[in-house]
Formats: structure tokens, C-alpha cells, sequence
């Protein structure tokens, strides 16, 4: 074996090669069964990626005559390989800056000559976006935008091989992921490179991307697992998104309201449901809740442009407010309307009695209703309406100013009025022999925090009156 420097074509020297730019090294030598190798050292100024070209000549067979590059002292082999194909390029390998030997051998008994081209260039690991090689270190990339990578063997720059890239990708809703990738030729011809979508779990493999996927994250791992395998790659993501159903239904209102009714009692209203859409919607459930109850007149498929009726029925069981939703399920969606009602009790007044209830929500809703009722003699001129609270020992009154309800402490004197009421509007006979009265609504509010507050209401020609015929009453307490 010989050992020859690198003969360039100009010159027979030990070169250094820069890889600032490409270059391109011819060098010939002989081959017979008594001179089977040949060995040329050379040196690299920078980082490199090296590829040879060779041609044989007379006897020799490509597939008995091949090359490797080592070390400058031999002791690693980098690259090892075999002219099974001459004049196809061979490589690349990226090569650290330093001296390396290349050796050209045949192990046959032929004789002939060979001319090989080294080609030197940068090395491309610039374009490599390292480290990125487990979960952890995932790459996010956005969707529909291309994006690059290296992967490979690179011999004197590092000591391992790059097997595998992560990138990390969200979707915000249902649909397929497609994965399309493109190599430089020294990666894809190794036959082991891939790209595989797993789960958030970064373990799940999804064998067929092309798949309908729930919205949420996943993770793209692109592979090689050829030895020799080297170089660049691209690649993009398609998102083609679950197809949207065109069935829209909706309501001919937002909100259906049933205003005060009397507690156990029934009433009703009908709402219309649309299909605004461009096809049949197929609705498989109505939900409802609260003291709301409703007559479905939908047909399970609603057609285009066609409407149905829901009458729906409020029957509060409770004074209050109350609140519900009915929903209407089609295909993978659904339209809805909101509900709202309060329930009351109508007050049974007596003579010469105060009759009040409590419609709001216990103490964290204070809203009365006051009944005053003066005996048949008594009704005429007018009467005072009293509203006071004894809290921690301190008498207050309710008055109203420019009918804004203001909260007064008694500091003594008369007792401050609520409001004025002629005798006659207290109390109206009807043709039942009943009677009808005037009712008075008076919200105070949330009194929660006021433990202990008792609430009383009174009337009379004046306080002295009020309270000399015990036309008063306590109607509201809070422990």
C-alpha cells in the first residue's frame, strides 16, 4: 500500500482544503493484483461535507474495489464503503476540521485505473435546529408553514448519530393532519427515514394520520435508522379540518319570559324553531330543566328553510324567581333558548289585618308584598303606612324620596311615613263578596348580613292610632 498526499490538478502537495466554498479535487492512481490500495491523506481548514465520484478503467469490478476514510492515523474508520456503482455519487459525510487519510483498495485480481473527484463544500449543519431530539426539546411548528431540518450521520463533527427530530403541534379543532416531507437525495436513498404522529403523551402512536383527530396537541417525530444515512430535510403539515354540518337551527327568540305567576298555577307560550341552514338538521333530544315543562311538535328531521312549534309551560313551585334553559340536540351541536319566570302567592287580606309574604329568595332577597285592609266603616279619608326595622337596639323607618326607598334612624318624634293611602283603595268589595285590596311591593334587598333585624309594617290615621288599635305587625325576621 502506498500512501499518497492529495494530488490536486495543478500541484502535488499536502493540501488544506477550506470549505468556505465548493471545491472539487481529480485524482488518479493505478490498480493491479500486486498493488491492490492506495491511501491519500488530506486536511480540512473547516467543518466539511465530503462527496466522491469515481470511474473505473480496465478490469476492475465495481463491486470488489471500494473506499474508506479514517483517521490520520488510521486507527478510526469514519466512512467505508463500495464502488458497487461507479460514477454514482457517494456521500455526503460531514467532516470536523482536521487531517484525514482516504483509501482506495480492490480485493480481486484485476488490474485497470481509476480517477475519483473529491468534493468539498460548508457543511450544512447550519440548517440543523438541534438539540430537538426527545419530548422535551420538541420544535412547535405552525401548520401549513414549512419548516427544516437535519438528520444523519456526522462522523468526525459528532460522535453519535442523529436518529430522530421532535416537533410539537396544536390543533384548535377536529380534523386530519396529513405529513409531507422532502429529502435530499444521500437521506431519503438510505430506504429508513420516516415521520410518525404520536398522541400528547408523546407515546401513542397514530398509525393513520389521515384520520379524523380530536382538537389538542400532538407530536411529529421524523426518523432515520440507516447507518450511513446523511442530510437535509423539509417538511409541511395539512390540516384539513372535520367537514362542519350546514343544518342550523335556531329559535325565533333568545329568551322567553313569563313574568309573575301565581304558585301551582300553569302558563304558557309557544317559541318557533328554524332551520336557517342549507341542510336537514336531525334532532335526536330536547333537554329542559326547572319548573318549566314542554310539548314537543318537531319532527325528528327538519328540512331546509322549514319551521317547527315547542309550546312550553311554567309552573313555579316556589315563590321567586326561576331560571331555566331548554335545548334543543341536533346532528353534533345544538340551538337553545333561555327561560325565566317568577312565582308568587296572592295575599288574603282581612279586615283591620296586614297580610305580607316574602318573594324574593329568603334574606339574600328581601322583596314584600304588603296587604292593608281597614274595616268597611273605616274606609274612607286616609291612612299612613308604616315600614320599620328594630336592629341592635335602634328603631329605623322606611320612607320614600322622589320614590326612592331612604332608611332613617328614629331619633323620637313622629314616626316617619312610608306612604299615603286613601281608606277606599284598601279595600274594594267585588261581586263574589269578596274584595279586592291594594298591594304594596317593597324591595329592600340582601338584609343577609343583618342577624337579628325585625321587620314590622303598620297603619292608621296616624302612629298614636296605629298603635292604639295594634294596627301593626311584625312580617319579616332574620335570625
Amino acid at each position: 500500500m502506498r500512501i499518497y498526499q492529495l494530488l490536486s490538478i495543478t500541484a502535488c502537495l499536502i493540501c488544506t482544503l477550506t470549505s468556505t466554498s465548493a471545491m472539487a479535487i481529480d485524482f488518479v492512481s493505478n490498480i493491479t493484483p500486486t498493488h491492490s490500495s492506495d491511501a491519500f491523506q488530506f486536511n480540512l481548514a473547516n467543518d466539511s461535507e465530503v462527496t466522491l465520484i469515481s470511474s473505473l478503467n480496465g478490469t476492475l469490478n465495481g463491486g470488489n474495489s471500494g473506499f474508506g476514510i479514517t483517521s490520520a492515523d488510521g486507527s478510526a474508520e469514519i466512512v467505508r464503503s463500495s464502488w458497487a456503482h461507479p460514477g454514482d455519487i457517494e456521500g455526503p459525510w460531514a467532516l470536523k476540521a482536521g487531517t484525514y487519510v482516504l483509501k482506495i483498495w480492490n480485493n480481486a485480481s484485476n488490474s485497470g485505473s481509476y480517477k475519483t473527484t473529491i468534493d468539498i463544500k460548508a457543511a450544512s449543519l447550519a440548517n440543523d435546529n438541534e438539540p430537538n431530539d426527545d419530548i422535551q426539546s420538541a420544535l412547535p411548528v405552525v401548520i401549513e408553514q414549512e419548516f427544516t431540518g437535519h438528520l444523519g450521520y456526522y462522523g468526525g463533527v459528532r460522535l453519535d448519530h442523529d436518529w430522530t427530530d421532535y416537533y410539537q403541534v396544536t390543533t384548535l379543532e377536529a380534523g386530519m393532519l396529513k405529513i409531507l416531507t422532502d429529502t435530499e437525495k444521500t437521506l431519503s436513498s438510505s430506504g429508513a427515514f420516516g415521520a410518525y404522529l404520536y398522541l400528547a403523551d408523546g407515546d401513542t402512536l397514530i398509525r393513520d394520520p389521515d384520520t379524523m383527530l380530536p382538537a389538542g396537541k400532538y407530536y411529529l417525530r421524523i426518523w432515520v435508522n440507516n447507518a450511513w444515512a446523511y442530510g437535509g430535510y423539509s417538511a409541511r403539515l395539512i390540516f384539513t379540518p372535520t367537514a362542519k354540518t350546514n343544518a342550523t337551527l335556531e329559535f325565533s327568540s333568545k329568551n322567553l319570559a313569563f313574568g309573575h305567576q301565581e304558585v301551582g298555577s300553569v302558563a304558557s307560550q309557544s317559541i318557533t324553531l328554524n332551520n336557517v341552514g342549507t341542510s336537514a338538521a336531525n334532532i335526536s333530544g330536547i333537554n329542559l330543566n326547572g319548573d318549566f315543562r314542554v310539548q314537543n311538535l318537531c319532527p325528528t328531521l327538519l328540512q331546509p328553510r322549514q319551521s317547527c312549534q315547542l309550546n312550553v309551560g311554567f309552573t313555579p313551585s316556589t315563590t321567586g324567581e326561576h331560571l331555566g334553559t331548554l335545548r334543543v340536540n341536533f346532528d353534533a351541536t345544538h340551538a337553545e333558548v333561555a327561560l325565566s319566570g317568577t312565582g308568587f302567592v296572592t295575599l288574603q287580606a282581612k279586615p283591620w289585618s296586614i297580610s305580607a309574604t316574602n318573594l324574593g329568595s329568603g334574606a339574600s332577597q328581601v322583596n314584600l308584598q304588603l296587604i292593608f285592609a281597614p274595616p268597611v266603616d273605616e274606609r274612607n279619608g286616609s291612612y299612613n303606612l308604616y315600614i320599620a326595622g328594630w336592629y341592635q337596639g335602634q328603631l329605623f323607618f322606611a320612607t320614600l324620596n322622589n320614590g326612592n326607598l331612604v332608611i332613617v334612624p328614629y331619633l323620637g318624634g313622629e314616626f316617619p311615613v312610608y306612604a299615603i293611602a286613601n281608606g277606599t283603595d284598601l279595600y274594594q268589595p267585588d261581586t263574589a263578596n269578596s274584595f279586592n285590596a291594594q298591594t304594596w311591593s317593597i324591595r329592600l334587598g340582601d338584609l343577609s348580613p343583618f342577624h337579628g333585624l325585625n321587620i314590622y309594617a303598620g297603619f292608621g290615621r296616624s302612629a298614636s292610632d296605629m298603635l292604639n288599635k295594634g294596627q301593626f305587625k311584625n312580617i319579616f325576621s332574620i335570625e
